[in-house]
C-alpha cells in the first residue's frame, strides 16, 4: 500500500506581485488491469512569463496522465529497467 502526498508552494516573487501559483503536480497509485500498481508522479512548472502558464502546467500533467492511463488500459508493456544494461 502506498501513502501519497503531493504539494505545490507559491514562489516568493509570485507572492510579492500577487500572482497565483502556476505550477501543477499529480501523484497517485494507478492499478493496471492485471492488478499491478504503478506510482505515478508528474510535475509541471508553469511559465511565469506566460499569461496562461498555470493552465499550460495543468494541461501538461493531465495529458501525461491520460497517456499513462491509456497505455496501462491497453496492457502495453511498460519500460522494464531491469533489461537495460549499464
Amino acid at each position: 500500500m502506498w501513502n501519497v502526498i503531493r504539494a505545490s508552494v507559491i514562489g516568493t516573487s509570485h507572492t510579492e506581485h500577487n500572482i497565483p501559483c502556476q505550477d501543477d503536480c499529480y501523484a497517485d497509485v494507478i492499478t493496471s488491469p492485471d492488478g499491478l500498481d504503478y506510482l505515478v508522479c508528474l510535475v509541471s512548472d508553469g511559465a511565469g512569463s506566460a499569461k496562461e502558464g498555470g493552465k499550460g502546467a495543468e494541461l501538461a500533467c493531465t495529458t501525461a496522465l491520460n497517456c499513462i492511463e491509456t497505455t496501462l488500459q491497453q496492457s502495453k508493456p511498460i519500460l522494464d529497467i531491469t533489461s537495460i544494461e549499464g
